[in-house]
């Protein structure tokens, strides 16, 4: 997910890359956004809900002009019913202001939503709205933690994100699983909590939902995209193999992966890049100081 005023330039480039991405636009931005990427399949776009819109009368005719194009929301900053962080509540959205401006649904994204209660969870099931959790947000956040998991066994959409840029892991979503799992488990004293299937289908599956693209990315099935890539399980620190699942969550890392198929063809074989040079990537996004934009 691009967020930012170089998202749509983000999109761009990652979509370059054969990446599947959604970049998050104000609403003047993502209907011409969505216009001209809308055949593609692999970009989509969505409108970011910043905090100076909480109180402006036209949410509610927005909401209902999104719904023309197709737009999902996205929500960086959200607050459950018991947050007590007073210097947050004037720079983000609280559950019930979602709800009362009827934007609490199925195409709403909440990212790393804190002060949360079991009735923050009950609204987001009943609404089906998706929730992306980024474990380095939560380290000193555990009871917000333990109630995702409680929204996730509910049978609510849970994605894994690395918030907004590179955090003790990078961009290895490998290192992000094994992050989560863990953290779940000593948020909620439970073994059994996060296990390594629901994990990996927290970056895959349910990623592809937050993209608005579920149908066709995050599952390796009949009609969807050829998108994968192959792990070497003959890596020192990978054997011996007991349960290929639980390793892929807990011992394997980014730099694993050998071979990496977008829409049919080989990315990378075996460690080389087949595509797009990556250093014309780099100098594709501009940089703000010393912050990756």
């Amino acid at each position: 997910v691009a967020v930012g005023p170089s998202a749509a330039l983000e999109a761009e480039v990652a979509a370059t890359a054969g990446m599947a991405v959604c970049a998050c636009l104000p609403f003047s931005a993502a209907d011409a956004f969505h216009e001209r990427w809308a055949a593609n399949g692999r970009v989509t776009a969505a409108i970011l809900l910043d905090a100076s819109m909480r109180h402006s009368a036209e949410i509610s005719s927005l909401a209902a002009a999104a719904g023309s194009y197709s737009l999902g929301f996205h929500v960086s900053h959200a607050l459950g019913s018991d947050d007590t962080s007073n210097g947050l509540k004037n720079s983000a959205w609280s559950i019930d202001e979602l709800a009362r401006d009827g934007l609490l649904s199925d195409r709403l994204a909440l990212w790393n939503p804190k002060g949360l209660c079991a009735r923050d969870i009950r609204l987001l099931l009943e609404a089906q709205a998706c929730v992306v959790l980024c474990p380095s947000v939560y380290g000193d956040s555990l009871p917000d933690l333990s109630l995702l998991v409680t929204f996730q066994r509910g049978g609510g959409t849970l994605a894994l994100g690395t918030d907004t840029g590179p955090d003790a892991f990078g961009y290895d979503m490998f290192g992000v699983m094994d992050r989560a799992a863990k953290l779940a488990k000593v948020a909620t004293m439970d073994p059994t909590a996060f296990p390594a299937n629901d994990v990996l289908q927290m970056a895959s599956r349910s990623g592809a939902h937050v993209l608005g693209i579920p149908s066709v990315r995050g599952v390796l099935a009949p009609g969807a995209a050829a998108d994968l890539v192959v792990i070497d399980f003959d890596r020192p620190h990978l054997t011996p193999v007991y349960d290929h699942m639980s390793h892929l969550v807990y011992a394997a890392q980014g730099g694993d992966v050998s071979c990496t198929m977008v829409a049919g063809e080989w990315a990378v074989w075996e460690g080389e890049i087949c595509g797009i040079r990556p250093s014309g990537l780099s100098r594709a996004v501009p940089c703000a100081g010393s912050q990756p934009q």
